[in-house]
């Protein structure tokens, strides 16, 4: 960037200062012609003599000589068959007739040494060629100039040039080792999958410390997938142990004696069945489960109004179970927009409903409510059946936790029901808590976000 500024600077200055020196010199061409243009006979040397050294009709107090000597300039005047006339100095200039001004460049050696400005001096009456005039600009001023700029440009480039490898090497040393770091740790993931080693946080705010943070986000993904499948395996190898069991057991009692008794072999078909079914149901609630952790985004954008579905699930559940008294109390008087898809605010009430009517006890009532805060429509289930203990509160939401075992059992639960609820909850930025009292029952609550008039 220095270097381009020099460049820029000395090219502006140097062209600047040449095209002022053509002006001198046009302007001394001028100068001269004006003092005989006068004439109507051809310049010889009395002539000149005369109107060069004094300037009668202007009154000068310097005569031209004079003022040209103080500009660095040079005069030669020749007759119209280009013999001199006068000159200032014996500089040799020859003179070339032209009809009009011509300034060049004199050089010596491949150097610049002057400029040479020549022009025909024309009567002014008459327009004719009364003689020639030529100045002589030897630049001075200029080549002083020009030596002090790069006397000034060339040790500052060298010090800019030091100054900028040694910066750059200081900078470029930084980079390397912020990306050694970044390589030593994608070589100790390569050597280790299952290392939950990361990359150190970047103090720096650039586009390093994206790259960094980036990568340990994606590793914190591929680590939770890792982890929900090993989770996935786990539960299911643990949850299946039953079912396989009971079969296990049944084929064994069938393969001994039971296939001779119809009886024995009737139970035992309907029980494997039933085994079969749940073991079913449990692998499609896990693989549903599965999904929603890894796509939570898929329906992101989808919009539904809450009203139309909360009360068919209401009118459902009072026809499906109507030993129970199902209360639903809807406070929200506007339309309830909210940013969730249908399928999906179907699948978390009707989860929640269900284990309202399967943990209630003697007192077969349901209390639903509804209503809205600034932001969140808030839907709540409660039930008045075993309720939950302090401690078992959070784990409920966990896979195939029940706090019951044997009523889960034998109710068809598997333990799937409210992690799928919350994690539904999760996507659509909303939450889920349970309220509840061992012996008086469970209120789950769950806020899903409005769709605002700026939405």
């Amino acid at each position: 960037m220095y270097v381009i500024f020099a460049v820029t600077n000395f090219y502006f200055v140097s062209h600047t200062m040449m095209k002022n020196e053509q002006v001198t010199v046009k302007n001394a061409v001028d100068a001269t012609i004006s003092r005989f243009e006068e004439y109507n006979q051809p310049l010889n040397k009395e002539t000149v003599k005369n109107r060069i050294l004094v300037d009668t009709k202007n009154s000068y107090k310097d005569t031209l000589v004079d003022q040209l000597k103080r500009n660095d300039l040079q005069i030669v005047i020749a007759d119209v068959n280009n013999k001199q006339l006068y000159e200032t100095k014996n500089y040799n200039i020859p003179i070339e007739k032209t009809s009009e001004l011509t300034i060049k460049e004199q050089h010596k050696n491949n150097r610049l040494k002057g400029l040479v400005g020549t022009a025909p001096i024309k009567s002014k009456q008459t327009g004719k060629i009364i003689g020639y005039v030529s100045i002589y600009n030897n630049i001075h001023i200029y080549h002083e100039t020009i030596n002090s700029l790069l006397s000034k440009l060339l040790p500052n480039a060298f010090f800019v040039l030091v100054a900028s490898i040694f910066a750059g090497y200081v900078l470029v040393g930084l980079v390397l080792r912020r990306i050694r770091m970044i390589s030593k740790t994608i070589k100790s993931i390569n050597e280790s999958p299952e290392s939950e080693v990361r990359i150190p946080k970047q103090k720096q705010n650039d586009e390093l410390s994206d790259v960094a943070e980036q990568f340990n986000s994606m590793l914190d993904r591929l680590q939770q997938y890792t982890n929900q499948q090993k989770e996935f395996v786990q539960d299911v190898s643990h949850e299946l142990r039953t079912p396989v069991a009971v079969l296990e057991g049944h084929l064994q009692l069938l393969n001994r004696w039971g296939k001779d008794d119809p009886e024995v072999l009737e139970e035992s078909l309907q029980s494997s069945l039933q085994e079969v079914s749940r073991m079913k149901h449990m692998i499609q609630e896990m693989l549903d489960l599965t999904r929603l952790e890894q796509d939570e985004n898929k329906y992101a954008d989808e919009v539904t109004d809450a009203k139309p579905i909360i009360l068919q699930i209401y009118n459902d559940f009072k026809t499906l179970h109507p030993d129970f008294k199902i209360t639903l109390d809807y406070d929200v008087r506007e339309d309830a927009q909210v940013k969730i898809y249908r399928s999906h605010l179907e699948q978390i009430i009707i989860i929640l409903m269900d284990n309202a009517t399967k943990y209630s006890d003697d007192k077969k009532e349901i209390y639903m409510s509804v209503s809205r805060s600034e932001n969140y429509l808030e839907i709540a289930v409660q039930d008045f059946g075993v309720g939950i203990s302090t401690e078992n509160q959070e784990k409920i939401f966990n896979r195939f936790y029940r706090a019951d075992k044997d009523r889960s059992r034998a109710s068809g639960g598997t333990g799937l029901g409210l992690p799928i609820a919350k994690q539904l909850v999760k996507n659509y930025k909303g939450f889920m808590y349970v309220e509840s009292i061992v012996g008086s029952g469970s209120v789950f609550k769950i806020e899903l976000p409005i769709v605002t008039k700026k939405d």
